[in-house]
Order: structure tokens, then C-alpha cells, then sequence
């Protein structure tokens, strides 16, 4: 073939490749309030708990597969972080994470050192450490079964934890790097909740609020400013207990002192259509985001003023209704 039809044949090849990318669909650039996907369950990870770091690295828990990956946002490159599979085991304290059983990992934080923080429902609260990437328990003896001694004023690896399914067993941390766990009983006959507190500095545990609910006090956000958000069931009074109202409360971890912040169902429905509030956070500003689970929706308080705005997001309607 000579140099001039070779020369053809590749010209007519770029123009056909340049008309085809001049027909192809286009995304438009993203503005603010725009939506986009990250990550889907088209890999088979079933994305559940989040966390980010830092430097905007994401973390989220793999139901299917028992482990917690690493996804960098820019590059979509995915790393695994914790988890040897579906093992269904709670194990490997002191060596790598990856090569260590996670039961079922259904809440992550992340401490101002890069640390990760897992709940796992098999009654651990298992830590990787960002320098060494070695995994430890530093909350829960695996004892998940009720009743038991909660361990209070004792440390906190010797502890009773309940962190069930999720949205069971919600981490948040100070910003001293205290830990707070949400324990309890979810959805069990009535059964109550309880925020606990790892101190940082002694490893002991302790409970810092109690909470009269149908289900535990789960999922957990903190505002940076020592103060956490947590979601209760207020029963209607003189009414039959499995009716009430389902709230957001805020506790000052300095005071102690709770109050509430947003009333999310009203008192009239039973448990079972109302405990909808999924997860929760808090940006730098002070607004409060919250998901509903039975409407699938997300929305924004204000925490200064009180005001609730819904967030446009496209909700998907499964026809599923409570736990």
C-alpha cells in the first residue's frame, strides 16, 4: 500500500472517530446541588455506612462482602481498607485489617488523625490504624447478647455493646477524639437506648444519655463544636407506648445537657410508620442533613434558626415501610 493510501486510510479513520465523539452524549458540568453517582452497587459492594477524611477520601461498608473500602472521589480508584471477606467473623486484632474477619460493619467515623473507626454488629467497635493500617478493638468484648453488664466505668473493651443491624451501633467523635457509640436494643419490645462515651485519654467507658425508645439511639452526627445529634422516640403521654413521635435531639458533651432540635414524625402514627430518620450530619455551617427511610428523602435544618428544607433529590419508592 503506498504512503498516500495510507495516509487516507488514516485521516478517514480520525474523522470517522471525531464524528462519532461529536455525537455522543455530553454530560453537562456539574453545578452546585447537583447530584451525581460515585459509586453503585453495579461492582457488588452494596455501598452502606460512610465516613470521609480529611482530605475527601471516602469510606463505606460492604454488607455483601464484610469489608470497608477507600474510594478517592477524583480518581475513583478503590481500595480495600479492612476485611477479609464474607466470614461473617469478628477477628485479627493486631495485624493487618485486610486480613481481618469483620462481622457486620454497619457505621464508620474517622478521627482527625486519619484512624478508622468500624462498628461491627458482632458487639466490637474496631479501630485501623492510618500509620500502620493494623486493626484493634477498642470498645465491646463481643458479647452482644441482652441482657448483660454494660461495663460502665470500666474500659471500654471489656464492655456489653448492642450494635445489631444497621442502622444499629452509630459512631461520632469529638473533637478530642472522644468516641461515641449508640447502644441499645433496636426494635425489640420496646427496649431503650443508650449514647456511650469512650474517653480517649483512659479507654474507660461510660454512658452519657439514656433514651426511652422503640429502637436504640442511632445514627449519631457531631457539629465539631462538642455537641452530638442523635434520634429518639418520645412516646405520646398517656397513650398506648408504641405511639409517638420520633425526634432529633441534641446533647452538649461538655454540659450534658440534651434538648430537642427537630421534631421529625408527629404524635399520632405507631412506631413502625415513623422511625424514619436513616443518617444524619452536619456540615461546617451548622446545618443538619437527615434521610428518611419510608419516603426516601433528604432534608436540611438550619440548626441556628429551626428552619427545614427538603434537599431535590430524587427519591425511589420501594414500597418498604420500617425495619
Amino acid at each position: 500500500m503506498s504512503t498516500r493510501r495510507v495516509l487516507i486510510t488514516v485521516l478517514t479513520v480520525l474523522v470517522w472517530v471525531a464524528f462519532g465523539m461529536a455525537l455522543m452524549p455530553r454530560e453537562a458540568a456539574a453545578a452546585p446541588g447537583d447530584v451525581s453517582v460515585v459509586l453503585g452497587t453495579d461492582r457488588g459492594y452494596y455501598p452502606a455506612a460512610l465516613a470521609a477524611d480529611a482530605a475527601g477520601n471516602i469510606y463505606f461498608a460492604s454488607w455483601s462482602t464484610s469489608q470497608v473500602f477507600m474510594l478517592v472521589p477524583a480518581t475513583g480508584q478503590i481500595t480495600l481498607i479492612a476485611g477479609n471477606g464474607p466470614n461473617w467473623v469478628s477477628d485479627g486484632d493486631g495485624g493487618p485489617a485486610t486480613e481481618a474477619g469483620l462481622g457486620i460493619p454497619n457505621a464508620l467515623a474517622v478521627d482527625a488523625g486519619g484512624n478508622l473507626y468500624i462498628s461491627d454488629a458482632y458487639g466490637r467497635v474496631r479501630k485501623v490504624d492510618a500509620g500502620t493500617g493494623r486493626i484493634s478493638t477498642v470498645a465491646g468484648n463481643g458479647t452482644f447478647i441482652f441482657p448483660g453488664d454494660n461495663g460502665d466505668g470500666g474500659l471500654a473493651t471489656d464492655a456489653r455493646l448492642l450494635l445489631d443491624i444497621p442502622p444499629g451501633g452509630g459512631l461520632a467523635l469529638d473533637a478530642v477524639g472522644n468516641l461515641y457509640i449508640s447502644d441499645g436494643n433496636p426494635g425489640y419490645n420496646g427496649a431503650w437506648g443508650w449514647l456511650r462515651k469512650v474517653d480517649a485519654a483512659t479507654g474507660l467507658i461510660s454512658t452519657v444519655a439514656t433514651i426511652e425508645v422503640y429502637g436504640s439511639a442511632s445514627p449519631l452526627a457531631g457539629d465539631g463544636a462538642g455537641n452530638l445529634y442523635f434520634v429518639a422516640w418520645v412516646p405520646t403521654p398517656g397513650w398506648d407506648p408504641r405511639y409517638g413521635a420520633q425526634v432529633i435531639r441534641k446533647l452538649d458533651t461538655a454540659t450534658g445537657a440534651t434538648s430537642t432540635v427537630r421534631e421529625v414524625s408527629d404524635l399520632a402514627g405507631p412506631v413502625d410508620d415513623f422511625r424514619s430518620v436513616y443518617g444524619m450530619a452536619v456540615d461546617n455551617a451548622g446545618n443538619l442533613y437527615y434521610s428518611t427511610e419510608e419516603d426516601s428523602k433528604v432534608y436540611k435544618v438550619v440548626l441556628s434558626t429551626g428552619v427545614k428544607t427538603e434537599l431535590p433529590v430524587a427519591a425511589y419508592d420501594s414500597g418498604y415501610k420500617g425495619y
